[in-house]
């Protein structure tokens, strides 16, 4: 949402997530990696919260929702109490750049 102040993450969506029960099936984690898409730009280093809930989606046996998974939920519902707004830097504000490589790449399913 666009305002006076800036960007927004869209308030509607991050109740969605915040008032989230504890998935208890594939198909509820899909929904909140989807709705964690969504709000990615608002979501620091999601790239380190979603992998407990896509390795909840690579197993082939039964669903078990896990600590790990309920802490990684946790952390997102409590970054979300306060999303950042997105402004436009200042005239004179030093802008940095963070590029993160790795030699390690799964292949694709």
């Amino acid at each position: 949402m666009v305002s006076q102040r800036g960007i927004e993450a869209n308030p509607i969506k991050v109740d969605a997530i915040r008032n989230m029960v504890k998935p208890y099936n594939k198909k509820n984690v899909m929904k909140l990696t989807g709705m964690m898409a969504v709000l990615s730009h608002f979501i620091s280093k999601l790239g380190e919260k979603g992998p407990s809930f896509f390795k909840l989606l690579k197993k082939a046996d039964k669903f078990v929702w896990d600590d790990k998974a309920g802490k990684a939920l946790k952390e997102v519902k409590a970054f979300l109490t306060t999303p950042p707004v997105m402004t436009v830097p200042s005239d004179q504000e030093t802008l940095y750049l963070y590029i993160s490589a790795t030699m390690h790449v799964s292949a694709p399913c």
